[in-house]
């Protein structure tokens, strides 16, 4: 029993319900060489002789050519509009680079005005570091002379008594 399936191609279904129990109509995919009609063909190379194929690049060929003539003169006043439209783009773009050259310097000027004081500040504390440590250092022999003017005197006066104790 010859069907179509669902591409459109003729195959051949068993008949149901079969003998074996309840089967649909499907194509039988081991019987399909059994029907080599049924294939479908390829549908043969166009064949072009050399007349067409010079034809057909003169075709394109003065196609290209006439895109090329088909533009307009400098003269010509979509050409003047245009021209003006690009240089008022370019004009517009220069301002614009020009404001982001201007904002950068004074980023960077900011930025070395703030350096400038975090230096300063950096500075400052050193010079109060140093100044701390010069104090300490002072202090420190200050504290040690005393020692000794008090182990000293404590030295005269044993010396004094006539002896050690």
């Amino acid at each position: 029993m010859l069907e179509t399936d669902g591409k459109g191609r003729r195959c051949q279904t068993r008949p149901w319900p079969s003998f074996y129990g309840f089967v649909p109509p499907t194509r039988i995919g081991y019987a399909a060489h059994l029907f080599p009609q049924e294939k479908a063909r390829m549908a043969a190379p166009k064949l072009n002789d050399f007349n067409e194929r010079r034809k057909a690049a003169a075709e394109a060929k003065s196609a290209l050519a006439a895109k090329f003539r088909a533009k307009p003169a400098p003269d010509d006043p979509i050409m003047i509009a245009r021209r003006a439209e690009q240089q008022r783009l370019a004009e517009a773009r220069e301002v614009r680079a020009a404001e982001r050259r201007a904002a950068k310097e004074a980023e960077l000027a900011r930025l070395r005005e703030q350096d400038e004081v975090r230096k300063a500040e950096e500075a400052n504390r050193l010079a109060e570091i140093a100044r701390r440590e010069a104090e300490k250092a002072a202090e420190a022999i200050r504290m040690a002379a005393e020692r000794k003017a008090i182990r000293d005197a404590k030295y005269a006066a044993r010396k004094a008594r006539g002896g050690k104790k």
